[in-house]
C-alpha cells in the first residue's frame, strides 16, 4: 500500500517489505503523518534511511515499525505519542549517541538514532518544554505551530521499545516491563507469504535473525534489476495423453549475489518550514 503526502490522516494501513532510496540523504523515506489524526498503521519488514511523523498538522498515535532495517534516524516530532517499536535494526556507523533531547544537536557534535518530541519538521531546535502528561493532553496549547515550539516529553514517554538492535549500544535493548523476548516473524502474514522466494531467509530482519540484516526481494530488484524466483506452489499432476509430449529440462535460476552498500551519515535537516513570511 503507498500513502501519498496529503495534509490528510491515514489509518489502518501496512506499508510492507520496500525498499526505498532518497537522493536527499537527510530526508526522510517513509512517514505516517503529515496530517491530523493518523493511527494503527504497521511498517514492517522495509530498508529504509530516515523514518519521520512530523506532527506539523496534528498528532498520531498507535503506529508500529516492525523489523524494519532503518539505517538514519527515527524522528518522532510532537503530538506523535503511543509508538511501538520492535525487531529493528536501527542505526549505523554515523551514530554516537543513542537518543538526545539537546536542541541543535547536530551543532554540538550529538548524533542520535532516535530524535524525539522536537516540534519543527526543518530543524532540531526548541524554545521551551511540555509534559509529560498522563494521558497526553494538548488542549491548553496554542492553535498555531510558531506558538508551539515546546519539546514534546509525551513523545517518550509513551513510546514502547523493544527489542531492537542499535548500533550505538550495539546490543539489542529491550523493554524491561516485558518479560517476552519472543518476536514474531510478521504481524502483518500468518506464515511466509507465497511471493517470498525460496532462497531467502524469512523474516530478513530482526536481532534474532544470522545475520540481523537479510535483503529483501524488493531489494535483490533494485540492485541487480533482476527479479528473484518466488517459491513454487504446488500444482495438480497432469493426465497422461496417448501421445508424448516432451518433457522441459529444469534449469536453475540464478542467485542473486548480495551487494553491500553505504549509508550516507544524515546530514543536520534544513531550515524550518513553519516559519513563513
Amino acid at each position: 500500500i503507498i500513502l501519498e503526502e496529503n495534509i490528510t490522516s491515514s489509518s489502518c494501513n501496512v506499508i510492507g517489505y520496500n525498499y526505498v532510496t532518497n537522493t536527499d540523504p537527510a530526508f526522510w523515506d517513509l512517514s505516517f503523518s503529515h496530517g491530523s489524526g493518523s493511527m494503527l498503521n504497521l511498517a514492517e519488514g522495509n530498508v529504509i534511511n530516515n523514518f519521520e511523523d512530523d506532527g506539523y498538522y496534528g498528532s498520531s498515535s498507535y503506529n508500529t515499525l516492525f523489523r524494519n532495517r532503518i539505517s538514519g534516524q527515527v524522528r518522532l516530532k510532537h503530538f506523535s505519542d503511543y509508538y511501538n517499536m520492535v525487531g529493528n535494526i536501527l542505526g549505523d556507523s554515523w551514530a554516537n549517541t543513542y537518543e538526545t533531547d539537546v536542541a541543535d544537536y547536530w551543532d554540538q557534535g550529538i548524533a542520535p538514532i532516535y530524535e524525539l518530541g522536537f516540534p519543527n519538521i526543518g530543524n532540531a531546535s526548541y524554545t521551551d518544554t511540555f509534559g509529560p502528561t498522563e494521558p497526553p493532553n494538548y488542549s491548553g496549547l496554542p492553535n498555531t505551530l510558531d506558538e508551539c515550539q515546546q519539546l514534546d516529553r509525551n513523545v517518550t514517554t509513551t513510546i514502547l521499545r523493544h527489542g531492537n538492535w542499535d548500533y550505538v549500544t550495539q546490543s539489542v535493548v529491550w523493554d524491561p516491563s516485558i518479560s517476552d523476548h519472543t518476536i514474531p516473524s510478521s504481524l502483518y502474514y500468518a506464515t511466509q507469504p507465497g511471493w517470498w522466494p525460496a532462497a531467502l531467509p524469512w523474516p530478513a530482519i530482526g536481532p534474532d535473525r544470522d545475520p540481523m540484516v537479510g535483503q529483501i526481494p524488493a531489494q535483490i530488484r533494485f540492485l541487480t534489476q533482476s527479479t528473484p524466483t518466488p517459491t513454487p506452489t504446488a500444482s495438480p499432476t497432469p493426465v497422461p495423453t496417448a501421445t508424448a509430449t516432451p518433457t522441459p529440462t529444469a534449469t536453475q535460476s540464478p542467485r542473486p549475489t548480495p551487494s553491500p552498500h553505504a549509508t550516507p551519515r544524515p546530514r543536520p535537516s534544513p531550515q524550518p518550514h513553519h516559519r513563513r513570511n
